[in-house]
């Protein structure tokens, strides 16, 4: 054990020379100096097993990762059939509010028509017995009066 100790403090010295510092210390480091103790052994065996650990953590996580992409990709699929559902929709509402609308305009239209058609048919009816009534007391005033002129001739005349 002596040996060991002398040939660590060599090593870790500078170029040969003594150490300073005589105190035995059992955590020993230096340049060339490799740990073979049953402590460093298990320290190794606990840090590759806590390392494989983390890598087996991390790759469950990437696995959870890859996942929940693949899920949400999914679920952004499926809304956008969705959008695309709705929009066609929409749209073919639009277009039934459209025929609504154009067919109501129309009936509304026609309704006008026959309104205005009914109103042009009676004013017709109405200018033309005004006109006959017209005519009829010209020609019945026209008529008296050569009736009036016949009686007067037939009375001078006499």
């Amino acid at each position: 054990m002596d040996s060991m100790l002398q040939e660590a403090r060599l090593l870790n010295s500078d170029l040969g020379r003594h150490c300073v510092r005589t105190k035995f210390t059992s955590h020993l480091s230096g340049r060339f100096y490799n740990n073979s103790s049953l402590q460093r052994h298990t320290a190794k065996r606990r840090n590759l097993s806590r390392m494989q650990a983390k890598v087996r953590k991390l790759e469950r996580e990437h696995k959870l990762q890859l996942a929940r992409n693949e899920q949400l990709l999914l679920i952004k699929m499926e809304v956008e059939r969705k959008h695309e559902l709705m929009i066609d929709r929409l749209f073919k509402f639009l277009k039934g509010l459209t025929k609504l609308q154009s067919y109501i305009r129309r009936k509304l239209a026609m309704k006008l028509y026959r309104e205005m058609k009914e109103h042009r048919f009676k004013m017709l009816n109405i200018i033309a017995r005004f006109c006959q009534i017209r005519y009829r007391g010209w020609k019945g005033r026209l008529r008296v009066r050569t009736i009036r002129e016949a009686i007067r001739q037939k009375l001078m005349n006499d």
